[in-house]
């Protein structure tokens, strides 16, 4: 794009990280005579990356928008401009990395700043189990006790400059959990 170019080109990334699971575990790769530890997260981030640098080049702005398999939560400090109040659930481990990356290019998580029923903010559902108490004091066999959980793990993530464009940002499900 030259300086007279008024085009205006909006690109869409969409991202799908792995699961908070699986993320973490490492890979032993061979890089020329080497061998290379890495996460796989790590390598999400670094496939994400390259395809920020890549859209910069040829677009005036960019929405990353998928699921990261992350909790971003609210704020967790006063002066955090990347995460607004609306956003749900504690953040975790694979948030804080979301968090940081967000932070480090100055990009905003948009649809953790409008104010919307939590069926409108929810993009995960599911059981986990809670493993037993090992406090307690009973039978050995005890199984683990299943928790329902929804919780926000999808984002739509841009550029602070343009924070005051977004009117809205919210979820439209089309499955119906049973």
């Amino acid at each position: 794009m030259g300086k007279t170019d008024r085009s205006f080109v909006l690109a869409v990334i969409n991202a799908y990280a792995p699961q908070s699971g699986r993320a973490w575990r490492t890979e032993i790769r061979e890089d020329g005579d080497e061998q290379v530890q890495t996460s796989i997260i790590d390598d999400f981030y670094a496939h994400l990356e390259r395809a920020v640098q890549d859209v910069k080049k040829i677009s005036n702005m960019y929405i990353i928008a998928g699921d990261f398999n992350a909790i971003v939560g609210k704020p967790q400090s006063q002066d955090e401009e990347h995460t607004g109040k609306y956003g749900l659930g504690r953040r975790n481990r694979s948030g804080t990395v979301l968090a940081e990356f967000a932070r480090e290019r100055k990009l905003l998580f948009a649809n953790t700043f409008f104010k919307h029923r939590s069926s409108h903010k929810l993009t995960w559902e599911g059981n986990i189990k809670k493993k037993p108490d090992e406090t307690a004091m009973e039978v050995d066999d005890e199984q683990p006790e299943e928790i329902h959980i929804t919780t926000q793990i999808d984002y739509i993530i841009m550029h602070r400059r343009y924070r005051q464009t977004i009117q809205n940002a919210r979820t439209y499900y089309g499955t119906v959990f049973s």
